[in-house]
């Protein structure tokens, strides 16, 4: 759940378990058995991918994820922006073409201090802050193995992002996406940026 400040800021407070099966129902898990089961393995990628994150905090630019500041537990503050849905999913095929490039450019920034967002969701995961610039926004879905992002490359999952199928309307928009993806998230690419800016 996200919370405006009204000072520039946002907190966050992870949603409970109500929450959760809420939201699987809407994104179509039906089978009670298949939601106990996405609910655990949510919960444990959650932990540990903040886990990873208090870590991280102490050695990236905090900027790249609006200054996230953890307040207890799993709750957070973090600087407002606007999500990247409200620039992908209308008719702006320049603009966002755009955005698509400096979500390419975050990632490799991203490579090179040891961490990759999990789920190539831009739309949701990602925004634009008062800067102009793309900031992680889900600090709850980051892999720090590269060989974990290795396999979401081989695989090209953002083809299977909520972002991809559902989000991105305009064929334009979706193809360009598609192919800055298949071009820009190579192996070639990963083993060219990984931990190069690390400390």
């Amino acid at each position: 759940m996200v919370y405006d400040l009204g000072n520039g800021r946002v907190l966050k407070i992870p949603r409970n378990k109500f929450q959760q099966v809420i939201t699987l129902f809407f994104w179509g898990y039906l089978n009670p058995i298949r939601i106990v089961r996405k609910l655990i393995s949510v919960s444990r990628m959650t932990e540990t991918s903040l886990t990873k994150v208090k870590d991280l905090l102490k050695d990236v630019p905090l900027e790249l994820a609006g200054h996230p500041q953890f307040i207890q537990d799993r709750a957070y503050e973090q600087d407002k922006a606007l999500p990247l849905m409200r620039f992908l999913t209308g008719n702006d095929v320049e603009g966002a073409k755009k955005i698509i490039d400096q979500y390419v450019q975050h990632v490799f920034t991203c490579w090179a201090l040891g961490f990759s967002e999990m789920t190539t969701n831009l739309t949701i995961n990602h925004g634009l802050n008062e800067e102009g610039e793309v900031i992680l926004l889900d600090i709850g879905e980051l892999l720090t193995k590269k060989e974990e992002v290795t396999e979401r490359l081989e695989n090209k999952l953002w083809r299977t992002s909520w972002t991809y199928k559902y989000h991105m309307r305009n064929p334009a928009i979706r193809n360009y996406f598609d192919e800055r993806m298949e071009k820009s998230m190579t192996r070639l690419n990963l083993e060219k940026y990984w931990n190069t800016s690390v400390p």
